[in-house]
């Protein structure tokens, strides 16, 4: 079969606003699966979802939407794609916020390298602000990292915890925490080791 990306919106009282069937975001073809997901309320109470399709020639990438309480689509009807070009698989969307109001969307990403995390940031108007999407990568080790969740910093930075999957399997160990600026770029001389400790990997 197929999968639909729906949003709805309850009050107090556990109405739904957005019809019965509740709002459809997206019917572009998807995977076998939907994978993993984000939603997230902006500062003004947008909800903002993030997930994956095949809509570039059964290529599997990224897209992010912005929607208000009454259902408009602020990033347009088919939302923003993010590409990264080096990339063969862009799934597993996370998604942040600023201090000053904008998106951060980091997702995992694999090509030539076997994984790695790429991110772009997006203005509350839905440009994107970055003129390429910026890596945490590890290109000549060859090491495989993904799972990026982030917190805001000052005013336009933000910290990442992601995890570098170590092992044979599905195993996943080695947590790291990395902090940007606004441009993307790095403020500490290298990434802290947080824990060697095996996680599960499945995302919780």
């Amino acid at each position: 079969g197929g999968y639909q990306m729906r949003l709805q919106l309850l009050d107090s009282t556990g109405t739904r606003l957005l019809g019965p069937d509740g709002l459809l975001v997206s019917n572009n073809p998807q995977s076998t699966a939907i994978f993993r997901y984000d939603l997230k309320c902006d500062e003004v109470g947008n909800a903002v979802v993030a997930f994956q399709d095949i809509r570039s020639a059964g290529v599997m990438n990224v897209v992010v939407y912005k929607i208000d309480q009454q259902g408009n689509f602020l990033w347009g009807n088919n939302g923003i794609q993010l590409i990264d070009p080096v990339s063969t698989e862009g799934i597993a969307p996370s998604i942040g916020f600023t201090r000053s109001g904008n998106t951060i969307v980091a997702w995992n990403a694999s090509g030539a390298t076997p994984k790695w995390v790429a991110m772009q940031k997006i203005s509350p108007a839905g440009m994107l602000m970055w003129n390429n999407s910026i890596r945490v990568i590890d290109s000549v080790s060859n090491k495989r990292y993904s799972r990026p969740t982030m917190v805001p910093t000052d005013a336009d930075g933000f910290m990442m915890m992601y995890v570098e999957e170590t092992g044979f399997g599905l195993g996943v160990s080695n947590m790291y925490a990395k902090r940007f600026d606004a441009n993307g770029d790095g403020v500490w001389p290298a990434p802290v080791h947080l824990s060697t400790k095996t996680t599960s990997f499945f995302f919780r």
